[in-house]
């Protein structure tokens, strides 16, 4: 729904470590109500929040930029490592903005988001692709909140999601957003698997910028993570420079089975030496990637591949 305010329980451990923000998109925060209501960085504070909250700072905020795109959807993971947050009652909302102000809510959906005693890791997916997001985190106590630490974690992956029998289609897909990250990405590699059935061995597809280099693919049965994958994935890589925030990308690779809605995609930064991950879903009504044709399509490619599943049988 529009302008839903998503909660997730959340707690989260004090450790005295020293406050980072990895690689991805910019963190802003700011502890006074009042600054929250634009777009950052205009009344927003740069850089990881402060070691330490003051007994009157009751809520803090983390905005996060991008480049507004109604023809895409946005799907980010937030990830905070260690942060301190014992001193909070474990609230997280999470809202995207289509404007430049927070009158133009846009619709977020949680996808399979967890937090335990010492991390949150928010899967997050906000239709369309808004110019900005807020975070609040609302602290459980009247008293002080020291010795807090952050390691805060961003990435984001732009794209119109369509799957259609029996293929992912990703389409004007890009990493990151331009002005938005913190440093200059380059992505090499790009992994896709399907959360609910296997890969189909038909050649996959990717088509980038002739000046990223030239994409090969291979199948894989592991993830960057190390976990196996038994129903496999597709591993698209690079010869070249690669993929930049500016550059968008199509990528297809075609199921072996039912309806998949749910799929993992990594990227490979050369200049960090690390895999970021992400999650995709695509398009159901109400959901990111709802163009009404591309749905269209997938709810008859669905009744005629279950039509034609019940005339095997019958036959048989």
């Amino acid at each position: 729904m529009i302008g839903r305010r998503a909660r997730l329980a959340l707690v989260l451990l004090a450790l005295s470590l020293p406050s980072t923000s990895s690689a991805g998109l910019a963190v802003y925060w700011t502890t006074d109500e009042n600054n929250t209501h634009t777009s950052p960085p205009v009344n927003w504070n740069p850089g990881p929040p402060p070691d330490s909250l003051g007994p009157t700072d009751m809520n803090l905020w983390l905005a996060f930029r991008n480049v507004p795109d109604t023809a895409r959807d946005k799907f980010f993971r937030i990830l905070i490592e260690n942060p301190g947050l014992n001193n909070f009652d474990g609230i997280i909302e999470v809202e995207g903005f289509r404007s430049f102000d927070d009158t133009d809510p846009v619709t977020s959906e949680d996808l399979g988001s967890i937090g335990n005693s010492e991390k949150y890791d928010g899967w997050w997916a906000l239709k369309p692709q808004p110019e900005w997001e807020r975070i609040k985190l609302t602290k459980s106590h009247g008293g002080s909140a020291p010795n807090m630490s952050w390691d805060i974690t961003v990435n984001a992956i732009c794209t119109d999601a369509e799957w259609a029998l029996p293929d992912l289609k990703l389409h004007f897909a890009s990493f990151g957003a331009p002005g938005a990250v913190t440093g200059n990405p380059l992505w090499t590699e790009v992994w896709i698997f399907p959360r609910q059935e296997g890969i189909d061995l038909s050649p996959p597809i990717f088509n980038a910028p002739p000046w990223t280099g030239s994409w090969g693919s291979t199948f894989v049965y592991t993830d960057p993570d190390g976990n196996p994958r038994p129903g496999g994935g597709v591993k698209f890589t690079s010869s070249g420079p690669g993929l930049t925030v500016s550059d968008q990308f199509y990528a297809e690779v075609r199921i072996d089975g039912g309806i998949v809605n749910l799929y993992d995609v990594y990227s490979y930064d050369p200049t960090t030496l690390e895999y970021e991950q992400y999650r995709v879903r695509t398009g159901i009504l109400g959901a990111p990637g709802s163009n009404p044709w591309i749905l269209m399509g997938t709810v008859l490619a669905t009744l005629a591949a279950g039509l034609f599943g019940l005339a095997r049988r019958r036959t048989a």
